[in-house]
């Protein structure tokens, strides 16, 4: 299952706001990851797609660069979780020249929710994923803050009747050299997906190396440019480390 719209889901449901000046120090930060040389990692050709389980210590970053060439890093990884087995903190961090925000969100996760035929996944929200606690930090206010737990039921009344569909095409696979690596036989895919009013469509490479949402290298419909930098299996440190202000 490849969960990057359920991972934007929350990241927009969760995101602060932020101005547009630009900041030396965010500025010198993306400057440093766009400067990263391909590392020598070489990832195997693969069979087939097959997208990994979510594990805790899980990491990706990818820089996206828009069509008048500005750059944004997105960052996702998970971490230990509460005491439910299909519990876990995931983290994502949005870094742009003007702002950085880290949204930490405690979710479980149902994959039963989702029915998948012929390549067409569909599901609601609150049926998949439940959201028990949110936690954001940005460079507005420089602390980290937990969400009101009623906010935080709101975040899942809007989920209720919210439905999920996404459809896959796989056509054919190629090499792809990115910063993060070599990656043999990735995965050639256009998707399309439409979550509630909103729709959107990515083409891109996939790889089963890769964790969460898989991709190497690809463009969405709003003419970004996604690359990956990096990513592991393991080795996720929490990102969101201010102390956190109570509601």
């Amino acid at each position: 299952m490849n969960l990057k719209p359920l991972f934007s889901a929350i990241t927009f449901l969760s995101a602060a706001s932020c101005t547009s000046t630009p900041k030396p120090e965010l500025v010198a930060e993306l400057n440093a990851l766009e400067g990263r040389s391909t590392t020598t990692t070489a990832q195997p050709a693969q069979q087939t797609y097959k997208p990994q389980p979510i594990r805790p210590g899980q990491w990706v970053q990818h820089l996206i660069t828009a069509e008048d060439g500005s750059k944004q890093s997105f960052k996702q990884q998970i971490l230990e979780g509460g005491p439910a087995p299909s519990s876990f903190w995931m983290e994502t961090e949005i870094l742009t020249p003007t702002h950085k925000t880290i949204s930490k969100s405690l979710v479980s996760v149902n994959s039963s929710a989702v029915k998948t035929t012929s390549g067409r996944q569909e599901f609601f929200l609150k049926d998949l994923v439940n959201v028990e606690r949110i936690q954001t930090w940005n460079t507005e206010n420089q602390e980290a803050e937990e969400i009101p737990p009623e906010l935080v039921k709101m975040v899942g009344s809007s989920m209720a009747n919210t439905q999920v569909i996404s459809e896959a095409q796989f056509s054919g696979a190629r090499n792809a050299k990115v910063r993060a690596g070599f990656f043999q036989g990735c995965f050639d895919m256009k998707s399309k997906g439409r979550m509630a009013i909103f729709s959107g469509e990515f083409n891109g490479c996939l790889h089963s190396a890769v964790p969460l949402s898989g991709i190497v290298v690809g463009q969405d419909n709003r003419g970004n440019n996604w690359e990956l930098i990096g990513y592991g299996q393991t080795g996720a440190k929490p990102l969101l480390t201010a102390p956190v202000r109570k509601p």
